[in-house]
C-alpha cells in the first residue's frame, strides 16, 4: 500500500511540475527532469540497512539510552541556574524516520530532488515515523523538566507539516521551541538564541554539523579532484578525533548512512570507487 502511495507521489510530482510549466509563459525555461541515481541502487544497501537491519534499531536505542543516562547525571551534578535545563535536538533521522521517503526515491530509481523532498513534507505527514528511542527519551526528558527544543532545516513554510508529525506521535512544543530553516542551513544562531534563554545540556542529531559547524565542508568540495576531496574529508575526520571528549557526554550521535554531510565529497556516480581506501599493509 505504501508503495502505491510513493508511485503517487512521484507522478504527483512530474504532474505538479507539468502543471506549473504550462502555465507559464512558453519562452520561460522548463523545470529540469528528475534525475536518475548514479549509479542505480547505489543507496539501496544503506535504505536496507535502516529499514531491516536490527543493529540500526540497536545503534539507535543505544544512542537514545546514553543520551538518558548523560542527561539524568548532568541534572544531578549541574549548578544550580537562573535559566531552565534544555536539550536540543535536529529531527529528520533524529526524531523523525523519513525512510519512507529514502525508499520511494530508491525504489523510483531516482536521485534526490528537492521538488520531491518538499512534496514528501507537504503532503506525505502520515508517513513519517519515529526514530526508534526518540519518543521514549524525549518523555524522559519531559519527567525531568527539561525542555525540549529542535532545531531543523525544514523551511519555515512547512511549521504545520512538522507540528501534524509531532502530535500524531504525542509530541508538542512551544512555537518557539520549534526552530525552522531561516536563510542559512547554518544552526549557529539558532543555538545561541536557544542558549540565552536556556541552561542547554545536550545535543542530539544525526549530522555533525547539529553540533559545530566546523564539521561542515567547504563550498565547492564536490568539484575537487579526488585526492584533494580525500584531503578534505581526513580534515573533517581529524576535527572529530579534536572533540572526541563531547561525543557521548554532550553531543549524541544517531547513525545515518542514507544521507547528509558526508555525502557532499562524493556523487561522482563511478567515480566514487576512487575513495575506497585498500587495507593497510603491516609494515612489519
Amino acid at each position: 500500500m505504501f508503495w502505491k502511495s510513493s508511485l503517487l507521489l512521484v507522478s504527483g510530482a512530474a504532474l505538479g511540475i507539468s502543471t506549473w510549466n504550462s502555465v507559464r509563459p512558453t519562452h520561460a525555461e522548463a523545470p529540469p527532469a528528475l534525475v536518475k541515481e548514479e549509479p542505480l541502487y547505489r543507496s539501496l544497501d544503506a535504505n536496507l540497512y535502516l529499514q531491516t537491519s536490527a543493529e540500526y534499531r540497536a545503534c539507535c536505542l543505544q544512542a537514545y539510552n546514553l543520551a538518558q543516562r548523560q542527561l539524568a547525571e548532568k541534572l544531578m551534578s549541574s549548578k544550580a541556574s537562573a535559566k531552565p535545563a534544555a536539550v536540543i535536538l535536529d529531527l529528520d533521522e533524529t526524531v523523525f524516520d523519513n525512510s519512507g521517503f529514502q525508499a520511494m526515491i530508491a525504489r523510483s530509481g531516482l536521485g534526490f530532488d528537492m521538488r520531491l523532498w518538499e512534496l514528501w513534507q507537504e503532503k506525505h505527514a502520515d508517513h513519517v515515523e519515529l526514530v526508534p528511542g526518540a519518543k521514549e527519551f524525549l518523555a524522559f526528558a519531559k519527567s525531568k523538566n527539561v525542555a525540549v527544543v529542535f532545531i531543523t532545516n525544514r523551511d519555515e513554510k512547512y511549521r504545520a507539516g512538522c507540528n501534524e508529525v509531532l502530535e500524531r506521535h504525542g509530541l508538542t512544543v512551544p512555537e518557539d521551541q520549534l526552530r525552522l530553516a531561516g536563510k542559512t542551513s547554518d544552526k549557529t544562531e539558532r543555538r545561541a538564541a536557544i542558549a540565552e534563554k536556556f541552561t542547554v545540556l545536550m545535543l542530539i542529531g544525526d549530522n555533525l554539523r547539529d553540533f559545530d559547524e566546523r564539521f561542515r565542508f567547504e563550498k565547492g568540495v564536490e568539484k575537487l579532484p579526488t585526492a584533494e576531496a580525500i584531503a578534505a574529508i581526513d580534515a573533517r575526520n581529524r576535527k572529530v578525533e579534536e572533540s572526541k571528549s563531547k561525543f557521548g557526554t554532550d553531543w549524541i550521535l544517531l547513525p545515518n548512512p542514507m544521507y547528509g554531510e558526508w555525502q557532499k565529497p562524493l556523487g561522482r556516480g563511478a567515480g566514487d570507487l576512487d575513495f575506497l581506501r585498500p587495507v593497510k599493509k603491516d609494515k612489519n
